[in-house]
């Protein structure tokens, strides 16, 4: 059993896009998918801005609930990582660009030669913390839980400002012509309709 160290929802997100079909008329299409609710904005602004992304995750801590025989993992935080990924590479690079002048969380995987991971940035704070209570090294689990939603809410913050910042693509051909969040409720992250615990509410 795992525990999300915060709730994590999906808000729905629309792109509207200009495609060009084999018979060579010029049709829009639309697409709409789930996206995080903390990068949703950033997500939008930088499709908006002809940034076309793909997959997407703000990455979702747990720690694991141990059964008897593992209670040594009880106070122990385990991070993935999140991550942004482009349709192109230069898009990739650009944006990364720009988040590295403001912080360096931000990285890309330089050995890979897949083209999803080529055209993606990645972010992983922390791979692991642990918390287990030595005599001169005490810290609370949910003390740190804090400490660890201040250092991903500096992310957020940095990659919708980096968003904000940049400018419009130039292109005589735009082919994204609208990215739009769609006013419906929240969706929880599919681990907590499985009844997965959550530590703390957003």
């Amino acid at each position: 059993m795992m525990e999300h160290l915060w709730n994590s929802y999906y808000v729905q997100m629309r792109i509207t896009y200009r495609e060009h079909s084999r018979d060579g008329q010029v049709k829009s299409r639309i697409r709409t998918f789930d996206c995080d609710s903390h990068i949703a904005e950033a997500v939008r602004l930088l499709n908006e801005k002809g940034y076309a992304t793909g997959n997407c995750c703000e990455d979702h801590p747990y720690r694991v609930i141990p059964d008897n025989n593992q209670r040594k993992y009880k106070n122990t935080a385990y991070f993935e990582g999140g991550y942004l990924q482009f349709c192109s590479i230069e898009d990739k690079k650009v944006v990364l660009a720009k988040l590295k002048e403001k912080s360096d969380y931000f990285s890309e995987d330089t050995h890979s030669k897949i083209p999803g991971i080529m055209s993606s940035l990645y972010w992983e704070p922390i791979r692991s913390a642990e918390v287990d209570g030595h005599k001169y090294s005490v810290m609370r689990y949910e003390t740190l839980t804090k400490i660890f939603k201040v250092i991903y809410q500096d992310i957020w913050k940095t990659l919708l400002e980096v968003a904000q910042e940049l400018p419009h693509k130039e292109t005589d051909d735009p082919w994204i012509l609208k990215a739009e969040i769609l006013d419906k409720p929240l969706k929880p992250h599919f681990a907590n309709v499985q009844g997965l615990k959550t530590f703390e509410e957003v």
